[in-house]
């Protein structure tokens, strides 16, 4: 046993904990000696197939998910992951098939995001804005699909208006923290570093765990970035990539965000 666990589950869970650490070589290495303790652990397979798709390596990714039993190819589940397999490869045509089949038999909000980033990628900017909106409508906290969003505002030339339309989607949702998040990110990134720092403090005043320090000049602020900033692991996965790089935090993204789809 060569990293020590005597159980594929007990390397699983350790690997979930490296994830939310963004740690993904550890993350990669775990995943791996759980298949080798049970080549047969789907979740196993299934996990390090997106941990390789995420590392640039989405050949090697299907080939991971080609080992899959007969049996459980036939689940959602599995195309998922492979789907998001086919989309970093470049496979679009056989990632739309594989959706379509899905989208026939109903829907939800995992199969929306993918058909969507399918969409950006045809130029399908209208269907790609409707899908997202529904999802958003449902959860204006859902990270991956204002990523997503923002893509289809991008293929726009519309960086200016996205940042606007979040920000009023933030106004309309006060309670939405994964939002409120999102829309400081968007800020900082922007350079507006007080409006980020006012979303913030609304986040903070709501009871969410964070805190920031500020250096101080003579006789005035000045701002130093955020010098500390502090979350509850369980908000973590529901992060988006542009979000967790405002936050410090070295976070993988979703399976199926920020994939090239344009």
């Amino acid at each position: 046993n060569t990293l020590g666990y005597y159980t594929e589950n007990t390397a699983f869970e350790r690997a979930r904990y490296h994830r939310a650490r963004g740690e993904r070589t550890e993350e990669g290495d775990l995943l791996n000696e759980a298949l080798r303790l049970n080549p047969r652990m789907l979740q196993a397979r299934l996990q390090l197939s997106r941990v390789l798709a995420e590392n640039g390596k989405p050949d090697l990714a299907l080939r991971v998910l080609d080992d899959v039993v007969d049996e459980e190819k036939a689940s959602a589940e599995y195309a998922l992951f492979r789907t998001t397999a086919l989309m970093a490869a470049g496979e679009w045509e056989q990632a739309r098939e594989l959706v379509n089949k899905r989208l026939a038999r109903g829907t939800t909000p995992d199969l929306t995001l993918q058909d969507a980033a399918l969409r950006i990628h045809e130029h399908d900017l209208k269907g790609a804005e409707n899908q997202l909106s529904k999802l958003l409508a449902a959860n204006p906290g859902n990270t991956v699909a204002l990523a997503e969003m923002r893509a289809v505002y991008q293929a726009r030339n519309q960086e200016r208006e996205y940042a606007l339309w979040v920000k009023g989607l933030a106004a309309a949702n006060p309670a939405t923290r994964p939002l409120q998040l999102y829309t400081a990110g968007l800020l900082r990134t922007g350079g507006d570093l007080a409006a980020a720092l006012v979303e913030l403090d609304e986040v903070d005043r709501g009871g969410h765990i964070l805190r920031w320090q500020f250096g101080r000049g003579r006789g005035r602020q000045s701002h130093q970035g955020i010098a500390g900033l502090y979350l509850l692991p369980s908000l973590l996965p529901s992060l988006s990539p542009s979000i967790s790089r405002f936050l410090n935090l070295s976070l993988t993204p979703s399976p199926f965000s920020r994939l090239n789809t344009r």
